[in-house]
């Protein structure tokens, strides 16, 4: 059986869209991803996973961090995921609702020498699903 992190990633891979915006699918990761990893890169999370009271789905908060080298960059991809967290079945988990809660940018910064951290775009949604 299918996890909803799975079912999560799939939302996240199906079709082209953060192809286009440059994210191949191998850069889209559970949890974390590498440092010295390529950019731009999405990774993701649910956490607060709870039965939900009435509806017998469960409920949790997705996160999703779109990183790249520059804010301008991480929004637009930001852009693109948003397009992508709606209602489906995932990998034989119903995702029966999601909405946006709140949306993040940390610019990058530059430091000394040749070192730079990248701009990270944060996407927090409330997603409801059952299996």
């Amino acid at each position: 059986m299918a996890t909803i992190e799975q079912a999560i990633r799939t939302m996240l891979t199906k079709g082209t869209v953060l192809s286009a915006a440059g994210v191949p699918d191998a850069r889209v990761t559970h949890g974390y991803r590498l440092q010295d990893s390529d950019l731009p890169a999405v990774t993701y999370s649910v956490s607060s996973k709870e039965p939900a009271a009435l509806t017998g789905a469960n409920s949790g908060t997705l996160t999703i961090n779109c990183i790249a080298t520059t804010s301008a960059s991480a929004l637009g991809i930001a852009d693109a995921v948003r397009s992508l967290i709606v209602p489906d079945s995932y990998d034989a988990v119903v995702v029966a609702a999601a909405f946006i809660v709140s949306e993040q940018l940390e610019p990058e910064v530059v430091g000394l020498g040749d070192e730079q951290e990248p701009a990270i775009a944060t996407t927090t949604a409330s997603i409801f699903w059952s299996t």
